[in-house]
């Protein structure tokens, strides 16, 4: 989805780019404005990526050197941050594996303050970083009843801190834990 006047699409200069842009100057965004409704839909599983951000520039002059074309890098001059992007899933599912990447993910999503902590001071990430430990070791010993419990149980924990009223897990952090905790839990239930 793209706000009216903008246009948007997969941009082939950037491998596994989504972008969005508008050559109607009235249209930019200014510092300390906002603007909603971009959005793209994928059947990737989330993971922690770099997004770039690049304020109105012109377009691109080509020079002698064709490898040298001002403003054609995303790359140059651009705000980056960190949030959600679709990542395809692992062929072979490794389960293991993809708990690990879950783990890691988790713990940089904590450094980013997606998973935060209750008023009551615990620490909502040490508390789903356990949960994935323990899902870990009943899917090593080949528990597949007890991990399928787990993970349900995983799953409801991700959804109160989401619900909470002071807001627990920020949207990223829910995307991350709640959409890659199903993609295993599916794979348990047909395994």
């Amino acid at each position: 989805m793209k706000p009216h006047g903008w246009i948007s699409g997969l941009f082939s200069t950037f491998k596994k780019t989504v972008g969005w842009y508008t050559i109607d100057s009235t249209l930019c965004i200014k510092p300390n404005e906002l603007l909603g409704g971009f959005s793209f839909t994928s059947d990737g599983l989330p993971i922690i990526s770099n997004s770039y951000c690049r304020g109105n520039v012109p377009f691109p002059v080509v020079s002698e050197d064709p490898d040298s074309i001002v403003g054609d890098n995303i790359f140059e001059n651009s705000v980056i941050k960190r949030t959600i992007a679709p990542k395809t899933i692992p062929i072979p599912f490794e389960p293991l594996t993809f708990i690990d990447s879950m783990i890691e993910m988790g713990n940089e999503a904590d450094t980013l303050t997606w998973l935060g902590s209750s008023t009551e001071g615990e620490n909502v990430w040490l508390t789903l970083k356990n949960n994935l430990e323990n899902i870990k070791n009943l899917v090593g010993s080949e528990n597949y009843k007890s991990a399928i419990d787990q993970i349900e149980n995983f799953l409801s924990a991700v959804n109160e801190y989401y619900k909470n009223e002071s807001k627990l897990i920020t949207d990223e952090g829910y995307a991350l834990m709640y959409y890659n905790g199903k993609y295993v839990l599916e794979y348990l239930k047909q395994h």
